[in-house]
């Protein structure tokens, strides 16, 4: 019993003698992750802001409505968006290295027109909220 009880003291203090344990090493695949997301949040500041500061009077005349007013900043957001893709693009090949390039580029690009129609959306509410004098949602909101 005693042999047992200094074995296990023993170990004890040898492991305590280890001190920490080395820190962890990143993971490629979380670095391009935090990537993507802060691009992803580029992306939707740049709509939200244009959407945000667009002249209201070209409404009142009837030359613009806030659909199109929303596509148009969609694609003034055109260098995000490209960003965005690439991004998506480089965490689906860390995720599947092994899948054609082309069929990568295609789901990146189709990852991020999904989000782009909720953004186009987010863009329209924008609008219609500031002309009738409410205060619009934004990202920052949603958290």
């Amino acid at each position: 019993m005693k042999r047992n009880l200094l074995g296990a003291v023993a170990l004890t203090l040898a492991l305590a003698a280890c001190g920490k344990p080395p820190p962890r090493a990143d993971v490629p695949g979380q670095d391009a992750r935090a990537a993507m997301d802060k691009a992803a949040a580029v992306y939707a500041e740049c709509v939200d802001t244009a959407a945000n500061s667009i002249d209201l009077a070209q409404f009142k005349s009837g030359d613009m409505q806030a659909g199109t007013a929303a596509s148009q900043i969609i694609k003034g957001c055109a260098d995000a968006r490209t960003a965005l893709i690439a991004k998506v693009y480089d965490v689906r090949r860390i995720g599947y290295p092994k899948e054609e390039e082309r069929v990568s580029h295609s789901v990146a690009e189709q990852s991020v027109d999904a989000i782009e129609g909720e953004l186009r959306e987010r863009a329209v509410v924008a609008i219609v909220s500031r002309q009738v004098g409410t205060t619009a949602p934004t990202a920052e909101k949603a958290k």
